[in-house]
């Protein structure tokens, strides 16, 4: 009899975990949209003609590589 608990436990415990990494990935495609959306944004302004790589590399590094790192650091918190 004690044993049917243990395994009702184990399950639980299996389904309670296959919650989380769903909930992780649907977090994690969320962020990589996010991303994509945000880098997909500033595309255009990054290879427009009209500023210079040096206007560039400091768009790049003052706001897209902030963000990059965030989301890493974020993913990494879980």
């Amino acid at each position: 009899m004690f044993t049917k608990y243990v395994e009702a436990i184990i399950i639980i415990i299996i389904i309670i975990i296959i919650i989380i990494i769903n909930s992780i990935q649907e977090e994690n495609k969320s962020r990589l949209n996010s991303g994509n959306a945000g880098a997909h944004s500033v595309q255009s302004l990054l290879s427009s003609s009209l500023l210079s790589k040096n206007l560039k590399i400091k768009i790049y590094g003052t706001i897209i590589l902030p963000v990059v790192l965030m989301g890493v650091k974020l993913g990494r918190s879980h």
